[in-house]
């Protein structure tokens, strides 16, 4: 054990002063900050420039209403409209000349775009939004509302209802959302916090895995290209350089972990987040740590007969790819985290840690499931553990051709 503790902190120390590594530790987290935070500040960001959108109403029967609605219904910074409805209009001129002269101002970039409102508009519901550019949803979905409340107006109207009455009595309702527990708990949640519970697991597993798995498959290639691991082999046996191994660039992984979830502590104390979705960290933990020392023996199996960098990088790609898998049944899993096809995923060791962290958040499972999941993780951990171990002592003195699958057997029959 002296002997795995020395590697374990040769590989540690070797690792964590790397320059690649003290950079990983931020440029990580502003891509995960970036792709979560950025695209909902830039939907939401404050509009600055004003657009000028035309309107084709042959037989005016919106086009006042239209007009005050949009005009009135958003506005910039300085308190001025966004948009300026400029009207398209040519008297004796029919609807098809309207069209013609508004697609005109389009490419003359008089106007953003036009919105044409048919004669028939109250029986196909049916407007149309004429533009070079037609991928801007927000003006797209503006415009939609304001033209579907303008005609729900109307027809009340026209059936002699108050639209004010009915605006009260079919006023939204936001349903609230209260986890119950078999002891009597309660505690409101949202899919929000469920989301997130998961997608942090599910990301630091992969994240953890994908990097120290390859780093640990590398090691091993490298060390048997220059030959020192003949050197190390000397000096250790090969189960106290894998296990070595393995520990380093555990603690390594776990390091790296770890500060992420100090500063997502951090920023549920700052921000005044709910606290709701850090309850069951002490359960999704032995997930993730079993689950991660499940990968790295694969690593170790799959790494340790390769003798090239390329076959090294490719292989890690595979066994990286068996975490998206849980990515593919996530919205059943949200829907119905009791699924019979999830519930089988979940006793699967290669999927164990995704799906648990997927059902645990939503619904607990029962104490059958969580138990026998656990344990069979934990035993699968430790035969693949084994199994490594015997590649490991064969395979990092093997050179030149890749073994067979049947040599591979052989070296795990072997004493």
């Amino acid at each position: 054990m002296n002997k795995t503790f020395v590697v374990a902190k040769w590989e540690y120390m070797e690792r964590i002063k790397s320059k690649m590594f003290i950079a990983s530790l931020f440029i990580f987290p502003i891509i995960m900050i970036a792709f979560l935070i950025l695209p909902s500040l830039l939907v939401s960001r404050a509009e600055d420039t004003q657009k000028v959108i035309g309107l084709v109403d042959p037989e005016n029967k919106l086009s006042p209403a239209l007009i005050r609605n949009i005009e009135e219904g958003f506005t910039l910074v300085d308190n001025q409209p966004i948009y300026v409805i400029r009207k398209i209009e040519e008297p004796a001129a029919d609807k098809e000349t309207l069209r013609m002269i508004a697609n005109s101002l389009v490419f003359a970039e008089d106007i953003e775009g036009y919105i044409y409102i048919p004669p028939d508009i109250f029986e196909t519901n049916q407007p149309e939004y004429y533009s070079t550019n037609v991928g801007n949803v927000k003006d797209q979905g503006r415009f939609t509302g304001i033209i579907r409340d303008i005609l729900t107006e109307f027809r009340l109207e026209d059936r002699g209802i108050d639209p004010d009455i009915v605006n009260e009595v079919v006023k939204p309702v936001h349903l609230r959302t209260v986890r119950i527990s078999p002891s009597g708990d309660e505690k409101e949640s949202d899919y929000l916090t469920i989301f997130l519970t998961s997608y942090i697991f599910l990301m630091a597993m992969m994240m953890l895995i994908a990097t120290s798995g390859q780093i640990l498959i590398r090691s091993v290639v490298e060390e048997k290209t220059n030959r020192i691991i003949e050197v190390l082999a000397s000096s250790c046996s090969p189960t106290d350089l894998m296990a070595g191994k393995i520990l380093g660039l555990s603690a390594l992984g776990l390091t790296q972990v770890g500060l992420y979830a100090l500063m997502g502590v951090a920023a549920v104390l700052y921000f005044g987040f709910e606290g709701a979705a850090f309850e069951n960290v002490w359960l999704l933990l032995p997930y993730f740590v079993i689950g991660y020392l499940f990968y790295a023996a694969i690593f170790v199996v799959v790494g340790s007969p390769l003798s090239s960098e390329q076959e090294a990088q490719q292989i890690a790609g595979w066994v990286v790819l068996v975490l998206l898998i849980p990515m593919i049944f996530a919205v059943l899993a949200m829907e119905n985290p009791d699924m019979p096809i999830i519930r089988i995923l979940s006793f699967i060791p290669f999927f164990t840690p995704s799906f648990m962290a997927l059902r645990i958040p939503i619904a607990m499972p029962s104490t059958f499931d969580i138990v026998t999941t656990l344990g069979i993780l934990a035993l699968c951990t430790m035969i693949m553990m084994w199994i490594a171990g015997k590649i490991f002592r064969v395979a990092i003195l093997s050179y030149g051709k890749r073994p067979s699958i049947s040599e591979i057997l052989q070296w795990i029959r072997s004493s």
